[in-house]
């Protein structure tokens, strides 16, 4: 591997571009927001027939909802 390949890969896997972690955190930060802001039916999951016949599951802290407290639990790290 000649000396430029090798600087490829390492300022592509080990230099920290703050820039592009900002803006992802960024990304995650309005999700929740935006899912803060719905009423508690209109974040009910349509795949599962669970959350469509208990809609107070999603008044309960601690409850997986759907597939997206798997990235976003409601209580960060208690949904184990």
């Amino acid at each position: 591997m000649d000396r430029d390949q090798y600087q490829n890969v390492v300022h592509t896997f080990f230099d920290c571009q703050s820039n592009v972690i900002t803006e992802i955190f960024g990304e995650f930060l309005a999700a929740m927001e935006a899912e803060q802001a719905l009423p508690p039916g209109s974040c009910m999951s349509q795949n599962y027939e669970t959350a469509q016949a208990n809609p107070e599951i999603h008044l309960l802290p601690g409850n997986l909802k759907d597939a997206r407290d798997a990235i976003f639990p409601y209580f960060w790290g208690t949904d184990g």
